[in-house]
């Protein structure tokens, strides 16, 4: 095993330790058939970013409609989530209906579609294993993600998946940078909210 192996295996678990070189097999099978390249099993080193005709579902965001895009360096794991939020009214006495079925439960008055939370999660990577932070550290990636996560408002994102969806737009709700092994790695993890635009003002 090499460093980038040890390093993957400390990314993902001890476990991987037992499976590392049958998924370094597998990449290899992968990467043949054209699909989404792995940079941690693949190269003796570093990759600080894949390009986005590379990547399987490229994520983007950009300030506004239209405008620059910044793509992140590695294609990261997009989670969506949603629900119905459902008014329900307790009715005091309930008898059977015409079948003789008991009538239970709440009666539904209405229902509204909820957000999505959308959770990204994935690694920013140097271009160096080991050496000085200024030189292994994926700082200029950092700093760029950052500027989006601080940006007070709507951000428009291009993901295939989003855009089935129909999400075009989202709000940061929260983000983190938890510790991760490797001088040359950051782990984040960010979530979010589907946005709409809405007009409050009523012409008349």
């Amino acid at each position: 095993m090499n460093s980038q192996d040890f390093l993957f295996s400390a990314l993902m678990g001890s476990q991987s330790f037992k499976t590392i070189e049958r998924l370094g097999l597998v990449q290899d099978n992968l990467t043949e058939k054209g699909l989404p390249n792995i940079p941690y099993l693949s190269s003796n080193q570093p990759v600080d970013r894949i390009d986005e005709n590379k990547q399987y579902f490229p994520l983007s965001f950009s300030f506004t409609e239209g405008g620059t895009k910044w793509t992140f360096p590695f294609e990261p794991l997009i989670s969506i989530s949603s629900g119905n939020d459902i008014t329900k009214v307790n009715v005091a006495k309930k008898g059977f209906d015409k079948k003789g079925r008991l009538l239970s439960g709440t009666i539904k008055t209405s229902w509204r579609q909820k957000d999505f939370d959308i959770t990204i999660t994935g690694t920013l990577i140097g271009k160096q294993f080991f050496g000085k932070p200024e030189d292994c550290f994926p700082k200029t990636h950092l700093i760029e993600l950052f500027e989006y996560l601080i940006f007070a408002g709507s951000l428009f994102v291009y993901s295939y998946p989003l855009e089935l969806l129909g999400i075009t737009q989202i709000v940061i709700e929260s983000y983190s940078f938890p510790f991760t092994k490797g001088e040359n790695v950051q782990a984040y993890e960010i979530k979010a909210l589907s946005d709409y635009p809405h007009s409050l003002v009523v012409k008349e």
